[in-house]
């Protein structure tokens, strides 16, 4: 064993037992803080004790054991093999020893001194033939059965062949106190004190197991952190090998965790309660807070903590490794640990402490009953949002909430809950929403309450409880509150803006028809109504200089603390109907730039909504479709409410757009609530799904849902083609419908609806007069019309401009699919169509597959498949794979193939890519 910087020690023993091979008796006392090296240098002395003659005799006291009577005696007469006879021997003056305990003063228990006498003499009957060496370790955890023995062997050996060392922590209070009264009076005796490391000795450690050049550069960091202590030292040497081996560095680690709680465990009862106040108390540690804390006297605790610092454990008042301090925390009886954080909360709540600190100790106790627990829960929590700490002020408001019993209180805590989970996790907010709405007080809600809860409800499009919060609003609009009257405004606006279908239970009017001059003036006074306004003015009654100065001061003014973003979707859309598009283009792009990437999902999940949107009015389709597809990866599809027909109308016009029909078809099998067709998005979502129907043939379901669009945006005084232009759309319906004539009269409608006519219009050429050309050029420039006048018409990207079928982007798996959408009939015919081709007769037009399922032939062959070929069939004219069949149906792929077999037989077909589109439409 290599000793470091205790070589003095260690020939000081080596001494003492020179002197008792030369026939007298010889004493040590190792004293040194816990972990500096006792141990260890009692290991050192046995290993070179062991290589003589003598007999060695060893034992280790612990608290364990300290009421066993006669236990350290019973290790030390069976530490060593000795002849049966001799061993019998000891066994029987033990039990002699063990039957003549009496009771002594103070409970102790001490064995008769004739019964001691005669295990004396068979010691030192033992040292005339050879010497014998007694070692005790950790001497404060002796029982005192044992100890007696020993001080009357100590009296009697002086000039006898033995020697007996001990070793004792310096901080024990538990010794015998005879202990240092009678070694001193031995004529051999010596103390020996070890001394925490000295840097060199530090150095000399690191350079048993480091590089010299490496042990150089670490050896002040080592020494700081450690003060010393051997067993600190060593754990830094652990934690230093478990890092990275190519740029060592100073870590405090688990082992260091570990090591501390051994130096904790293997000290006073005293000291170890006193480190583990101080962790639970941490910063805020004081000796006469601490002392209260633990209900100790204030000198016991200085004391307590003088022997921490020796230990090199305690800094000041704190634990000086944080490392440490949550092994000390986590080491903790579960019970002790919750008293503690529950006592400290409570000393520094009435020392005035700040309300973040006795907050962490309320969440630590885990309940919090104090009267004042809930007050401080929310203060903490307000203070710790506003810093970025959100989950931690998230706890806070949980916990708060849990031991609040005010109901109307209970509202405020979830409403703040809901700001802080929202961008965080959009799905746990939802859920707390939906309970707010079940168990709000709406008839004693304040207003800041109400008004907060409206703003929430009309985030996901709840608007069916927003009239009892609106009724609450009115009853203190009505009694003189002019702010209000003022909000109340301000909500009937947004409602006209983004629920415009929603009927006002009130008086039975639609939102849409409620909005005055004096509604709107009112939202400029705050900045995001005006947003709103603004917007409301664009749709209603056409663009506006002021509108778009209004938004983009709005946007201008949004913060990014500000996570709700309806007024700035309100923003951007009125740069967007106003074909803005650059600077809708920058500043969703500015906006996004502010947020912590994966730290505000929610936030973030609407933002990337909302560019893409932009993305599609510029004609950037593939852009479009990833953002929107992002959005969704944020925000799942359940948590948007009835907001979903924003991002979900973007993301299925951008996958109709790029020509991926496999994917609109996913999409437009997803469920959504009737109520979004109350929205805005509602009319989006309708015009998304009439494309979507028309490039694949379903001409009755397109016309149905572009002439819903316009019957919804002419009710809603909003038939703006800027916000969404369907009467491109049922253009080209009609046109593929061969009526030309009702074609060109919507393209009309819609170039006259389109503001400042005396100017070129940015995004549509207007066409030559329909007389003037012959019928393939005239269908030819109706097309090239209706693509201009559809939203990013004008700006799309070449393969998206061109009239030649389209071409899908592919790779991979989709290779199958994009073939089978590549060669249908209704992607050369009811697509993009080709310049100069033949249009003599109604039916060329009418070659799309529901022409094709009305004709009794091809009926009639429908109707002979079964339902296993019909899911089958359907399933591979969507595009889907053999294997993507298979796992949709839950079967194997060779029943797919037999299915498609008998299809491929039953229809009179030869390949997929012949498929009809509606196989599944009887």
């Amino acid at each position: 064993m290599t000793l470091i910087e205790r070589h003095e020690e260690a020939a000081s023993l080596c001494e003492l037992f020179n002197i008792c091979t030369a026939g007298n008796g010889a004493v040590a006392l190792i004293t040194g803080n816990a972990a500096s090296g006792k141990s260890s240098l009692l290991q050192d002395f046995g290993e070179n004790v062991s290589t003589s003659d003598a007999v060695l005799l060893t034992a280790v006291a612990s608290r364990a054991e300290r009421d066993l009577p006669m236990g350290v005696l019973s290790q030390l007469l069976h530490s060593t093999d000795m002849p049966a006879e001799r061993s019998a021997l000891f066994d029987h003056l033990l039990e002699d020893c063990m039957a003549s305990l009496v009771d002594v003063d103070g409970g102790l228990r001490s064995p008769n001194v004739l019964v001691l006498h005669g295990l004396f003499k068979a010691l030192i009957r033992q040292a005339m033939h050879t010497p014998v060496v007694i070692v005790v370790d950790d001497l404060q955890y002796i029982d005192n059965a044992s100890w007696q023995f020993l001080l009357y062997f100590l009296r009697r050996s002086r000039s006898a062949r033995t020697m007996v060392v001990f070793t004792q922590r310096t901080d024990a209070d538990r010794a015998p106190v005879e202990v240092h009264s009678e070694l001193v009076s031995m004529p051999n005796y010596r103390h020996i004190e070890l001394q925490p490391l000295t840097r060199q000795g530090t150095a000399s450690v690191l350079s048993l197991h480091l590089d010299p050049e490496t042990a150089d550069q670490l050896v002040d960091e080592f020494h700081r952190i450690s003060h010393g202590n051997p067993l600190l030292v060593q754990a830094l040497l652990d934690d230093l090998s478990a890092g990275a081996p190519s740029a060592p560095q100073v870590v405090v680690g688990d082992a260091v965790g570990r090591a501390v709680l051994r130096c904790l465990h293997s000290s006073g009862r005293s000291t170890l309660r006193v480190a583990r106040g101080a962790a639970v108390l941490n910063e805020r540690t004081s000796p006469v807070l601490l002392a209260r804390l633990l209900d100790m006297e204030t000198g016991a605790v200085e004391q307590e903590c003088r022997t921490l610092r020796s230990i090199g454990l305690l800094g000041g008042m704190v634990l000086r490794h944080a490392t440490g301090r949550s092994a000390v925390v986590r080491d903790m009886p579960t019970s002790e640990r919750s008293e503690l954080h529950r006592r400290a909360a409570k000393l520094l709540f009435e020392t005035c402490s700040a309300a973040t600190t006795v907050a962490r100790h309320l969440l630590a106790a885990g309940n919090p009953d104090e009267p004042w627990a809930v007050e401080v829960l929310t203060d903490a929590a307000d203070h710790t949002a506003h810093d970025g700490e959100v989950e931690f002020a998230r706890s806070c408001l949980e916990l708060a909430q849990q031991y609040c019993f005010d109901r109307r209180r209970c509202t405020t805590i979830t409403l703040a809950l809901l700001n802080l989970e929202w961008p965080l996790h959009p799905t746990v907010a939802i859920r707390r929403l939906r309970q707010l709405v079940d168990s709000a007080p709406y008839q004693s809600l304040l207003l800041p309450q109400a008004t907060d809860l409206v703003d929430w409800l009309l985030c996901v499009g709840w608007t069916g409880p927003v009239w009892a919060v609106l009724d609450r609003i009115a009853e203190l609009s009505a009694a003189g509150d002019a702010y209000a009257t003022t909000e109340l405004r301000n909500i009937e606006l947004r409602l006209s803006c983004d629920f415009p279908g929603v009927s006002d239970r009130r008086n039975g009017t639609l939102a849409a028809q409620h909005i005055t001059k004096t509604i709107k003036a009112s939202a400029v006074t705050n900045p995001r109504l005006s947003a709103f306004a603004a917007f409301d003015t664009v749709l209603r009654e056409g663009e506006e200089e002021d509108s778009i100065k209004v938004a983009e001061k709005v946007l201008e003014g949004t913060s990014s603390d500000d996570r709700r973003v309806q007024h700035v979707f309100a923003a951007i859309s009125t740069l967007l109907c106003t074909d803005r598009l650059e600077k809708a283009g920058k500043w969703t792009e500015k906006l996004l730039r502010q947020v912590p990437p994966l730290q505000c999902p929610g936030y973030e999940g609407a933002l990337l909504a909302l560019r893409a949107e932009t993305f599609l009015y510029r004609g950037d389709f593939r852009s479009a479709h990833d953002y929107a597809h992002a959005s969704f990866q944020r925000i799942p599809f359940v948590a948007w409410g009835d907001m979903i027909g924003g991002p979900l109308s973007t993301l299925l016009l951008a996958s109709v757009k790029n020509a991926e029909l496999w994917k609109a078809t996913e999409l437009i099998g997803k469920p959504v609530s009737e109520r979004i067709y109350q929205t805005r998005y509602g009319i989006r979502y309708l015009y998304s799904r009439g494309q979507y129907y028309f490039e694949t043939g379903r001409l009755s379901e397109a016309l149905t849902d572009f002439n819903t669009c316009g019957e919804m945006m002419r009710a809603w005084d909003m038939d703006r083609p800027a916000f969404v232009p369907w009467r491109s759309g049922l253009a080209r319906v009609r046109l593929c419908l061969n009526q030309p004539v009702q074609a060109w009269q919507l393209l009309q409608e819609q170039l006259e609806l389109l503001p400042d006519r005396s100017k070129p219009c940015p995004r549509v050429r207007s066409p030559r007069p329909l007389a003037a050309e012959d019928r393939s050029q005239q269908y030819e420039s109706l097309h090239r019309a209706i693509v201009a006048l559809e939203i990013g018409g004008d700006r799309a990207e070449p393969a998206q401009e061109t009239t030649e079928p389209r071409q899908l982007r592919v790779s991979g798996d989709e290779s199958e699919r994009a073939a089978t959408f590549r060669h249908r009939p209704h992607n050369r015919t009811l697509g993009h169509r080709i310049p100069g081709m033949s249009l003599e007769t109604p039916e060329e037009i009418h070659t799309d597959t529901a022409a094709m399922l009305r004709t009794s032939n091809v009926a009639s062959k429908v109707r002979s498949l079964s339902g296993a070929e019909r899911r089958t069939g359907t399933l591979a004219a969507q595009g889907l794979s053999n294997r993507e069949i298979s796992e949709r149906l839950y079967i194997t792929v060779s029943t797919v193939e037999q299915h498609l077999t008998r299809v491929y037989r039953k229809l009179d077909i030869k390949r997929r890519q012949d498929l009809p589109s509606n196989i599944g439409i009887t």
